[in-house]
């Protein structure tokens, strides 16, 4: 079966046609029990984005793009549990599927597989919806990870097209995104998501992105054409702001790719969710906010190819999402300075060292976007 990258499905169960794959709760929430539920194409809890990112193939909840199908691997008391229980959580190993003919071969289902187990597959108790806490194999209309070859259809899934993917950007609609802030600037603690650099041992964290150190108050503007798709106050970060900006030219003359900025401690922002973004429009001003910016004034970036998950960030653990920012893995993000380009008017006149260096010849040279 074709599925198309993007597009948003509802999985119904060919063993109980009434009802589908759903994320127990009102929201999709973290660590939030998957079960079956009445079928309704409405229900944000029954929307599932199909993604393909670097080749791994998974579903992630339309109301918390965050949040993937996935294994729970965590230890439990009850029987039938851990490594069995499927749950919502950030994509990860345990998330990556493999999509198979149906049983019987009907063209009009499909089994999903997960990819590092050959023998589990997306099973679900048919007849009931099932319930928050309801996580063991034999609890009523639960959904669980189960050896494959039953043959009562339970592992059967019809995906049944809510939403066609997004349209794709123009292919000669290209762009060069500039260095963030005009004029004499200092660049430090540049990407270094290792674990073993200075960043890492004094912050129990690799550092993602890239810290642009500069006055209060700095005006950033707009990096090229783009779209505010995040905008608003996290406790860890201060006041942010995401934008998406469509094909991409990299530093190095590769592919081009739709990619999301993420601005973290800003003094203040100065645009709202989506908002048309140029190199003319003001985002807001740098500042210190936030508990993780320790107090100095600086500009912290980041860029992700996740568009669909534009608000989600390694930066943060799970127990400070708050304020439309949410914790995320680090495998779709990239090197900042492979996309900025310097151009007339800017200079760079000192780099900081750091834990290493992420700064090519390339982007000190002037360009015209």
């Amino acid at each position: 079966m074709k599925l198309q990258n993007g597009a948003t499905y509802r999985l119904e169960n060919r063993a109980d046609s009434r009802r589908s794959l759903n994320v127990y709760g009102n929201a999709p929430a973290n660590l939030a029990n998957v079960c079956l539920w009445n079928s309704d194409d409405n229900d944000i809890c029954q929307q599932w984005v199909f993604k393909v990112v670097d080749g791994h193939r998974y579903f992630v909840c339309k109301g918390a793009p965050g949040l993937a199908l996935d294994l729970f691997t965590g230890s439990s008391a009850t029987a039938n549990v851990s490594n069995f229980n499927a749950h919502v959580y950030a994509p990860t190993s345990t998330s990556y599927l493999i999509m198979e003919s149906a049983s019987d071969g009907n063209s009009g289902y499909c089994r999903i597989r997960l990819a590092n187990n050959t023998a589990k597959y997306l099973t679900a108790n048919q007849g009931s919806n099932g319930t928050g806490a309801g996580r063991d194999v034999n609890a009523a209309g639960n959904v669980y990870w189960y050896k494959g070859g039953l043959t009562d259809y339970s592992q059967d899934w019809k995906l049944v097209l809510i939403e066609e993917a997004p349209s794709q950007p123009e292919p000669g609609d290209t762009q060069k995104l500039r260095l963030p802030i005009n004029g004499e600037n200092c660049l430090s603690a540049s990407r270094n998501p290792s674990w073993n650099g200075a960043y890492a041992i004094q912050y129990k964290q690799p550092h993602y992105g890239a810290d642009l150190a500069c006055a209060g108050n700095t005006i950033l503007k707009g990096l090229g054409r783009g779209t505010v798709v995040g905008a608003g106050w996290n406790k860890t970060e201060g006041n942010y702001v995401s934008v998406l900006y469509n094909s991409c030219i990299p530093v190095n003359g590769g592919a081009t790719k739709d990619i999301v900025v993420r601005y973290f401690h800003m003094n203040q922002i100065s645009v709202n969710i989506g908002d048309d973004v140029t190199t003319s429009v003001v985002l807001g001003y740098s500042g210190n906010k936030g508990e993780w910016a320790f107090g100095a004034y600086h500009v912290h970036i980041e860029v992700d190819r996740d568009t669909a998950n534009p608000n989600s960030t390694p930066s943060i653990p799970e127990s400070r999402n708050d304020g439309g920012l949410c914790s995320g893995t680090d495998f779709t993000c990239e090197n900042p300075f492979d996309w900025f380009y310097t151009y007339n008017g800017q200079s760079k006149t000192r780099y900081w060292e750091s834990d290493e260096t992420w700064v090519f010849p390339a982007d000190m040279e002037n360009h015209k976007a």
